[in-house]
């Protein structure tokens, strides 16, 4: 029997002339592989609707058994023109689907995980493109809770370094260089502040490249993950593109 699943696309892969398989992460079975035919008929194309992050309706008879899940068609309800047309934010998104394929591998629903990934594409879309830079962050660290590794942040003047092994912030030293208590200040700050305002938070392209590592080296700490990005240059010209 054919049903209509919901996912986000993370990566897409060619596999002949004739088909893609395309990773998903589906709201009611979790990382899900699947296979599309591609469509010569341009009534009937499936590729404007195949780009990282975007979220579509698959149609397809689930065989719980099989290692990959079979498409006969794709659509969706979603008009994400800015993620597919916005340089900043493609880059973003990219970035993120690669993230997310790494993390996501397993097979079983997380409804609320879910629901916060497609309610931040949908904040990404929507947001203007002069306050998008710092989205990848707010993914990065608001995910953290979802997968049960979020650090207490009790950050004060008196504990304003954070510690990666530890999760949470201690007291500083003379030995602490300044960029890490600039670090820690955004660990702190993107814990606790809401979206909007996280959005126009103004940092350095060297701050940014600071923080990204210092959340990238508590991931690997606390879920044994090395990202091996390919996206992350094209993120980088965002930063290099900033003047401060």
């Amino acid at each position: 029997m054919q049903q209509i699943i919901e996912g986000i696309i993370l990566k897409r892969l060619p596999y002949n002339d004739t088909s893609h398989i395309l990773y998903l992460y589906s709201q009611d079975y979790g990382f899900m592989p699947t296979m599309i035919k591609k469509k010569n008929n341009p009534k009937n194309n499936y590729a404007a609707f195949i780009f990282p992050l975007n979220i579509v309706n698959v149609s397809l008879k689930l065989k719980p058994q099989s290692d990959i899940q079979f498409i006969s068609s794709l659509q969706s309800d979603y008009l994400l023109l800015s993620i597919r047309e916005d340089f900043n934010k493609i880059s973003i998104a990219q970035f993120m689907s690669e993230v997310l394929y790494q993390l996501l591998k397993y097979p079983h629903a997380e409804h609320s995980l879910y629901a916060y990934i497609k309610e931040w594409i949908i904040e990404l879309n929507q947001i203007s493109n002069e306050y998008c830079t710092n989205y990848h962050f707010i993914a990065l660290i608001k995910l953290l809770n979802f997968l049960g590794i979020e650090p207490e942040n009790n950050y004060s003047a008196q504990k304003n370094l954070f510690d990666t092994s530890q999760a949470h912030f201690k007291t500083s030293d003379i030995f602490t260089e300044n960029y890490e208590l600039q670090v820690s200040e955004l660990w702190n700050l993107f814990l606790s502040k809401k979206n909007n305002e996280l959005a126009e938070l103004k940092i350095s392209r060297k701050l940014k490249h600071e923080f990204l590592e210092s959340i990238f080296s508590y991931y690997q700490y606390h879920l044994d993950v090395k990202f091996n990005l390919n996206s992350l240059g094209i993120l980088n010209t965002i930063y290099e593109n900033l003047s401060l």
